[in-house]
């Protein structure tokens, strides 16, 4: 098999796993300290206006949706896992979804920040550069993008739960 061929088996393979933890994420599943990323992202967005329009890619089950709400931002999560994005539009629903993969993004300046948290590290190294162009593509001129790739030492950590 090629590695085309393979990677969008893995892709389909991933969304299909996560959709069936849906559920369960968040109670059982994924369940790991972030006050690190708090933290970060806290200083990432203070660069941004009160209010901005900000894009939570890869959103799963709405994990940081709470932070940025109370900021007082508009969001749109985006995801390619339905049952993920059905969780997180349960739990929030003023906020907008869709399903979206991060190398499926046709955002063009819309947004003021963005975040990618504990996603970017499943993205295959040659989509990187795809998915990061999106990303600056999605983004205001002088937006602020923060994301997270954990290492394999970082993940392990997670692993926990």
């Amino acid at each position: 098999m090629d590695r085309i061929t393979w990677l969008r088996e893995m892709r389909r393979d991933c969304e299909e796993l996560y959709d069936r933890s849906a559920l369960l994420y968040g109670e059982e599943y994924g369940l790991y300290s972030n006050t690190t990323h708090q933290q970060y992202m806290r200083e990432s967005l203070s660069f941004l206006p009160q209010k901005s329009m900000i894009l939570d890619a890869a959103c799963g089950a709405g994990r940081y949706l709470p932070f940025l709400l109370e900021k007082g931002h508009s969001i749109i999560g985006i995801d390619q896992s339905q049952g993920m994005l059905a969780r997180a539009k349960a739990k929030f629903p003023s906020v907008q979804v869709e399903k979206v993969g991060l190398q499926e993004m046709a955002y063009r300046e819309v947004f003021d920040g963005a975040i990618c948290m504990d996603a970017m590290e499943n993205v295959s190294p040659e989509d990187w550069p795809l998915v990061l162009s999106n990303f600056h593509g999605a983004l205001k001129q002088g937006g602020y993008f923060y994301f997270t790739a954990e290492t394999v030492e970082s993940a392990d950590m997670h692993k926990s739960y």
